[in-house]
């Protein structure tokens, strides 16, 4: 039987060092009023993945999207996650996961009462530079749509408004 390990291209294996990010760990961000905390990025995993804590409130989430460059996995921890995804809606609960393919059109909602946890594992790495682009519009005070726009269009994501 062949292990995971095996599996993985030894020129990838020897770019990622081992990392340990502690439940406290990770860049605590403002994405949209959205709280997300980076707990990998592309620094860290040779440019393969990031991986990002995001905790969503009752009625929070972004417009529908898609990105050119990167797909996403929803790994949901706490609570029910509403996932569209090219037209097709699903409530995502605590122990699921989705998939959402580079170019879907697709969006997340907390349709419940009480807050939405969920891992996000962004392939390739790269889209966590949106995340600090909006933290950053945040702590200037400068968020608007428009200018979430324009930083989504940055790094390859089209808001479909």
């Amino acid at each position: 039987m062949k292990s995971i390990s095996s599996a993985v291209p030894a020129s990838l294996a020897a770019m990622i060092p081992a990392t340990f990010v502690l439940p406290d760990g990770g860049r605590v961000l403002d994405v949209g009023g959205i709280r997300t905390i980076v707990k990998l990025d592309g620094a860290q995993t040779g440019g393969a993945f990031s991986l990002a804590e995001v905790v969503v409130r009752p009625g929070e989430g972004p417009p529908p999207h898609r990105h050119a460059r990167e797909e996403e996995t929803f790994i949901v921890v706490d609570g029910v996650l509403r996932v569209t995804c090219d037209g097709v809606e699903r409530d995502v609960p605590a122990g699921s996961v989705a998939v959402l393919p580079r170019g879907s059109v697709h969006a997340f909602t907390n349709a419940t009462t009480v807050p939405v946890r969920f891992l996000v594992l962004i392939t390739p790495a790269g889209f966590e530079g949106y995340f600090d682009a909006m933290n950053a519009l945040a702590v200037r005070g400068a968020f608007t749509p428009d200018a979430a726009i324009a930083a989504g269009e940055a790094f390859g994501i089209e808001f479909l408004l």
